[in-house]
């Protein structure tokens, strides 16, 4: 997973710049991205579209939870093999293996 960063309040010209300032805009209409201007239309403008932001933010909220959970158990099973190479009960290249870190990664978590 990434985090890309980007200010909504700086316009440079860029279609980047163009994206995000629709994005704190209370009406989007934009010719370069009609997907994004008739969809923020239709939450804003009909009778379902608060059930249907709704539903999109609860998935997108469950999402986030299950990646969340998933990484977790990642680091979980990492530490865990990190602490059996430093008891010497399991060999760096078979943990690096393991992992699916390469070995030259894995000695710099020791």
């Amino acid at each position: 997973m990434h985090e890309i960063f980007v200010n909504t309040t700086i316009d440079d010209g860029t279609d980047i710049a163009d994206l995000m300032s629709c994005f704190v805009k209370k009406e989007v209409s934009n010719p370069k991205f009609p997907i994004l201007s008739n969809a923020v239309k239709e939450i804003k403008s009909t009778e379902g579209g608060d059930s249907s932001m709704s539903k999109l933010m609860e998935d997108l909220l469950a999402e986030g939870e299950a990646k969340g959970k998933a990484e977790g158990k990642a680091e979980g099973k990492i530490e865990q093999l990190i602490e059996l190479v430093q008891q010497g009960l399991l060999q760096l290249t078979d943990a690096a293996k393991v992992s699916g870190i390469p070995v030259e990664e894995f000695k710099k978590l020791l």
